[in-house]
């Protein structure tokens, strides 16, 4: 068998490339010059850097287009800032989410985790079953939940979701008399119960669970009727 020199080079460098991307520091080892860090932390609205892992691939790709970076953590983001040319002022030019590049640090987490569908009907489920005995009303029939999200993290609800928990009086944040955690997990959502008419009795639940799934803490809290929309002229 001939193996070709071009094909041992070209082989060397996609395993050197693989190595590289794979190699991640801790975001305390970043060594950032604290001036810019300090600017960079004002201007992006943030008082602490935040722990994350980014991998060392990703800062020399982000260095060829802005060699004076600094990254923190900014409302659930990665912000790179640098200067702005357009406006000669040093502070955040990009967030950007989770990627290859950059990870947020969690901790251990429940298997198969919260980011399988059946991480998340395993979080459904016991905030619905805890729920359920935790108010221990006769005539039950279902519940209806958001999909799980972790708290302190990453994750926010979208602008209609929020919409909807206000319209719903639902439960809106769990920080709100709550003793949060970091990637803490929040199900909210409704359990439904007949009451002799057509129509079922809602309550809002919210439940908050540890990463490995252990309940916190549970709210409940009857959801009342909208009234009627007025009648138009």
């Amino acid at each position: 068998m001939i193996i070709s020199k071009a094909f041992i080079v070209g082989a060397v460098l996609v395993l050197g490339q693989q190595v590289a991307s794979g190699q991640f520091i801790n975001s305390r080892d970043l060594k950032q010059d604290p001036d810019k860090l300090k600017v960079c932390m004002a201007r992006a609205g943030v008082k602490e850097v935040g722990e994350f892992e980014i991998s060392l691939q990703y800062i020399e790709r982000v260095r060829q287009y802005n060699p004076d970076v600094t990254f923190v953590i900014s409302h659930g983001a990665l912000a790179e800032c640098g200067m702005n040319t357009g406006s000669g002022k040093y502070g955040p030019l990009v967030w950007g989410g989770e990627n290859w590049g950059w990870h947020f640090i969690r901790p251990a987490q429940f298997k198969p985790g919260l980011s399988t569908p059946e991480g998340e009907n395993m979080a459904i489920k016991a905030c619905g079953e805890a729920a359920k005995a935790r108010l221990n009303r006769a005539n039950f029939d279902h519940y209806a939940f958001f999909m799980p999200r972790e708290v302190g993290g990453p994750s926010h609800y979208t602008a209609q979701q929020e919409a909807n928990l206000w319209r719903g009086q639902f439960h809106t944040l769990t920080d709100r008399g709550l003793s949060v955690a970091p990637y803490d997990i929040e199900v909210n959502g409704t359990e439904f119960y007949k009451n002799g008419g057509l129509d079922l009795t809602g309550v809002s639940v919210l439940c908050l669970f540890s990463p490995m799934l252990e309940i916190k803490a549970i709210k409940t809290m009857d959801v009342k009727d909208s009234p009627p929309p007025a009648a138009k002229r």
